[in-house]
């Protein structure tokens, strides 16, 4: 069965469908997630043979600028972040190819009622870690929700999306894009259209953590 084309997409772009094969290498299988910024794909790398995730954004402003924030992004490494394996661009389409993890979110723990004071602390720890890492090399994440929050076969948390605003080519908030952020979780200075610092990310994570003890936003 052929997946729908993003309504997003830009007319004379690729339709991304089971029969797509991302630069001769990336076969999609399915759709996994459709969000504000990008769809996520199921896919089999056919030159490694292993199942990953594609992630094809929207609204790349400069593919050279987005080339070079892959770079970037693909040569960090921690162990609570989804790691990037590799990056392109297909017939105007960007594209992330990311390692495929087979837990759940912290969006679908929460769904299930308040987590353990525990569990909590160890979320907050794992994903504090991971933020310090990104903001000691330049990176705000903008988007910390329960979501991006994965869960790997151990129950450790990998912090997907960091980086996403940089590959986009922006931060500001217009009445023409998408928010980078997501209201529930954003921080008042994103709100404001003001600097963006790593504050953001640690107001988002209160908040989420607040939701992990509670269950309620």
């Amino acid at each position: 069965k052929h997946l729908q084309a993003s309504p997003f997409r830009a007319p004379g772009r690729l339709m991304i469908t089971t029969d797509t094969v991302l630069e001769s290498r990336y076969a999609i299988d399915a759709l996994i997630d459709r969000g504000g910024m990008a769809d996520v794909y199921r896919a089999r790398d056919l030159r490694l043979r292993r199942e990953v995730a594609v992630k094809v954004l929207r609204d790349v402003e400069h593919e050279r600028r987005f080339a070079a924030e892959a770079r970037t992004l693909a040569n960090l490494q921690h162990a609570h972040l989804v790691r990037l394996l590799d990056a392109g661009t297909d017939n105007g389409d960007a594209f992330l190819v990311l390692e495929l993890l087979g837990g759940a979110t912290v969006r679908e723990l929460i769904a299930q009622g308040p987590l353990d004071p525990a569990r909590v602390a160890r979320i907050g720890g794992e994903t504090a870690a991971a933020l310090d890492y990104i903001h000691r090399r330049g990176i705000v994440h903008r988007d910390v929700k329960p979501s991006n929050l994965m869960l790997d076969e151990h129950g450790s948390v990998r912090l997907a999306d960091f980086g996403i605003a940089r590959l986009l080519g922006g931060t500001a908030i217009t009445t023409t894009h998408q928010a980078i952020g997501t209201m529930a979780y954003i921080a008042p200075e994103q709100l404001e259209g003001g600097n963006i610092g790593p504050a953001a990310d640690i107001y988002s994570l209160g908040l989420v953590l607040i939701e992990c003890a509670t269950a309620r936003r």
